[in-house]
């Protein structure tokens, strides 16, 4: 996603055609996946969709995503340390 980078990094103009096909690359690679694994792609996404309401049931924030519980519980690695990518 070279096109979002340069857009959030260097402030250049979004190159909506090419972030438009890299987006339909993913969902391709989305839909195999879930045929590999003998899902439905509206199975996951509803999936998703419950675990985010559940875990920000007033709705995304921030200050909700930096107060989760399962991060803030002493989880190890770095996906739950914030700190470690600046």
């Amino acid at each position: 996603m070279d096109a979002i980078k340069k857009r959030w990094v260097y402030g250049k103009e979004l190159d909506k055609e090419n972030v438009i096909e890299e987006i339909g690359d993913l969902l391709f690679y989305v839909q195999a996946f879930c045929t590999l694994v003998g899902t439905l792609v509206t199975e996951v996404c509803g999936a998703n969709m419950e675990k985010l309401t559940k875990r920000y049931p007033n709705g995304y924030t921030d200050a909700a995503a930096i107060a989760r519980a399962d991060k803030a519980a002493g989880m190890p690695g770095r996906l739950n340390n914030p700190e470690g990518y600046r």
